[in-house]
């Protein structure tokens, strides 16, 4: 009888023990997370640039370059228990996205418009020309941030317009998980978005 009250008394103690660390991990992978909201509650406090380039083939140089700027309100998030062993958790942060870009003053056309650079040089000479950006012309979308909780960290693993279930290929580019710009003075000029993920 002896044997089998310290049987019990340490098969509970095993599955307390068991059960602490469990929320224990699970507390510190929820404050992980916010940490990473309040990153990007500060980061879109303020409007954000980024400069990208996409194929063109009206352009002489195959591609047209712009600086689009980005305004972020009405932030939202949630983390969730998978069944995973390689992702236990997944996690997003959603924002009402307002964008709009300085392509009016460049030099290539489309849409019977001016819609940036064949260069990235050019656009980020206006990255900061108040006069090249509409706020008219500006679009607000959903875009939400997707994460898994990976090897004891958050990796950020999509980054999509939320009405129309397609990437954010810009901020991908500039979170260095899609190829865009090439020049060093532009990876700079993006660089800051990575503290984002860090």
């Amino acid at each position: 009888m002896f044997r089998m009250i310290i049987f019990c008394l340490v098969v509970c103690f095993v599955l307390s023990s068991k059960a602490h660390a469990l929320e224990q991990t699970n507390n510190q992978t929820v404050e992980s997370f916010n940490l990473i909201v309040g990153k990007f509650d500060n980061f879109f406090k303020s409007p954000q640039k980024i400069i990208y380039r996409e194929n063109y083939s009206e352009s002489p140089s195959g591609g047209v370059v712009y600086v689009i700027e980005y305004s972020g309100v009405n932030l939202r998030y949630d983390i969730k228990k998978t069944d995973s062993m390689i992702s236990p958790f997944t996690a997003f942060i959603e924002l009402d996205l307002t964008t709009g870009s300085n392509g009016s003053c460049g030099n290539v056309s489309g849409y019977q418009n001016n819609i940036g650079w064949d260069n990235e040089k050019e656009a980020l000479e206006k990255s900061n020309s108040p006069n090249c950006y509409k706020p008219s012309e500006y679009v607000t979308h959903p875009v939400k941030f997707g994460f898994a909780y990976q090897n004891n960290k958050w990796i950020l693993k999509s980054v999509v317009y939320t009405e129309f279930n397609r990437p954010d290929k810009a901020i991908l580019s500039a979170l260095d998980l899609y190829q865009s710009v090439t020049n060093k003075e532009s990876i700079v000029f993006n660089s800051k978005w990575m503290n984002l993920i860090k």
